[in-house]
């Protein structure tokens, strides 16, 4: 981790007003899920519930994610990564999720599952005629792991009244961060190694406050505070980390960060007796938020507990298998050229699909040097089969970053069962960076014209095997200076010098420092 260098006087900073957090809102009672008697009950019993209010203090909402919060089409999924503490995994909780879908979603026949480290754990009808809805899922004692888990939340949607596969693009659930998240009687956070424990705004952001202990800041405690919120970012893995500066920690979401040595600290907050360098975590109170002190007896001890700090984020992350996966994924799954991956590598099961549509997708994260030209084309391999009975016009087509990048039909009137059918992209559509692929199949029937009633079991109209493999040729590098795009994405070409970055504030004001300690954050994620 390489620390930022300040090289401006802060004076006077002052608490700076929080933004106000951008969501939709709707009415409706919430709904409560049980969970199954069985492993493989699909569906959970429904029981009306006063819905909780969305700033309700014992919701912990969940990480921003880099996928869209809105699923389209008759089936997708999100994922997140949620971190437990050991007192949450023992104590269990509730998994509280808001959301809003179109109405011509048919509730009789779509679902909304939420599945914990691959396992479901609830499910419950979507209905989008009565604005936004909430659902909770109980979450037992120990079906939580200490550390990271996967959670994801999955939706099959029918039309109401339109059986095309025109009509499944009119069809959308869309997950509302600010009422989603777990709530728990247990204590929560309460040591520095489960930072990532900590709630994020209704935006998706991580307020992060900067104690300073007097009306102003030397030049030294400016870099103690940066460097103490780039361990903060990393410890905790905040990809979206907003700072400012402030006297008080006040309530609120996010996490207070106090550095300093005992005696300065000790005139604000209660630190108790101190001996020798402390990284310690002052619990939330009605009063204010958590707050990560690093302090000491002097200044070596002060530092020795900043390097504590910068320790928690080199330790390997503990969590359940799918868990760190998630949590490597979290910003699309790296490659650097030269790689092949299978929908299994990536997550996927084999899909034997009975919708008229089928849509999956996924990101790839680029190096941010990378020249995207057409010197060279992806490869997507398909694997699966189709039977009798599909219509003109089915068809697997491809997305790249929204763009249309190729299509396959599926027009043998016998059906086929097809291996590495290839199908090649064109490599100029990628980009540095994250990169979204969506593949998409296509699925009409002659009966659909008619609209017959949904029954429990339909006939599949394909299979989609995990083993379907996209292979990403060699690719080239070149960078340009000065990028911001790549500063802010990889560092560059900060991230390899030899001497410490120096960063300059002509006009330290609390609006500037704040934005000059949020680019400090995220260039230590970068």
């Amino acid at each position: 981790m390489r620390f930022v260098s300040l090289l401006a006087l802060a004076a006077g900073l002052l608490c700076a007003a929080g933004a106000t957090a951008q969501t939709f809102s709707g009415l409706g009672p919430a709904r409560a899920l049980v969970l199954p008697q069985d492993a493989d009950a699909a569906r959970a019993t429904e029981a009306v519930v006063p819905q909780p209010t969305p700033r309700e203090p014992s919701l912990r909402r969940l990480p921003s994610v880099a996928q869209p919060l809105r699923i389209w089409g008759e089936n997708g999924e999100i994922t997140w990564t949620f971190y437990a503490t050991e007192a949450e995994a023992r104590a269990g909780g509730r998994f509280q999720i808001g959301y809003l879908s179109a109405v011509s979603v048919l509730p009789e026949a779509s679902a909304l599952t939420l599945l914990l480290n691959g396992k479901a754990i609830g499910s419950s009808a979507i209905d989008g005629a009565k604005g936004l809805r909430s659902v909770s899922v109980e979450v037992p004692p120990g079906a939580l792991s200490h550390g990271f888990n996967a959670l994801r939340i999955a939706v099959g949607q029918r039309h109401r009244v339109d059986c095309s596969v025109a009509a499944t693009y009119e069809l959308w659930t869309q997950i509302d961060p600010d009422s989603t998240g777990f709530v728990s009687s247990a204590s929560g956070l309460a040591e520095p190694a489960d930072l990532a424990a900590l709630s994020v705004a209704a935006d998706g952001a991580m307020p992060i406050r900067l104690l300073q202990a007097g009306d102003r800041l030397s030049e030294r405690g400016v870099e103690q505070l940066l460097g103490a919120v780039q361990g903060v970012v990393l410890a905790g893995r905040f990809t979206q980390p907003a700072v400012d500066f402030g006297r008080a920690a006040e309530t609120g979401d996010g996490l207070a960060v106090a550095v300093g040595t005992a005696n300065d600290l000790g005139k604000t907050l209660d630190l108790g007796t101190i001996a020798g360098p402390r990284l310690m975590l002052l619990p939330r109170t009605a009063e204010r938020r958590p707050v990560l002190v690093a302090t000491g007896a002097d200044e070596a001890e002060v530092a020795q507990s900043l390097a504590e700090l910068a320790r928690l984020h080199a330790a390997a992350p503990r969590g359940t298998p799918t868990g760190l996966q998630a949590v490597a994924d979290a910003g699309g799954r790296h490659v650097e050229g030269g790689e092949s991956l299978s929908l299994g590598d990536l997550g996927f099961a084999d899909a034997h699909v009975a919708a008229r549509s089928h849509r999956i997708s996924f990101d790839l994260a680029l190096p941010h040097d990378v020249m995207a030209a057409d010197y060279d084309r992806l490869t997507l391999e398909l694997d699966g089969s189709y039977p009798a009975g599909l219509s003109a016009g089915a068809q697997i087509s491809v997305e790249i970053n929204g763009a249309s990048a190729g299509s396959t039909p599926l027009a043998r009137p016998t059906g086929e069962s097809f291996r590495r059918r290839a199908l090649f992209l064109p490599l100029r559509l990628l980009r540095p960076g994250l990169n979204r692929i969506v593949i998409t199949a296509e699925l009409p029937r002659e009966e659909d014209k008619a609209c017959p009633a949904e029954t429990a079991a339909l006939p599949d109209r394909l299979t989609l095997l995990a083993s379907t493999r996209l292979t990403i040729p060699s690719l080239a590098r070149i960078s340009r200076q000065p990028d911001l795009a790549e500063t802010l994405s990889a560092g560059f070409p900060y991230a390899g010098a030899e001497r410490r970055t120096t960063l300059g504030v002509p006009t330290p004001d609390r609006d500037s420092m704040a934005a000059a300690a949020t680019l400090a954050a995220r260039l230590g994620i970068a």
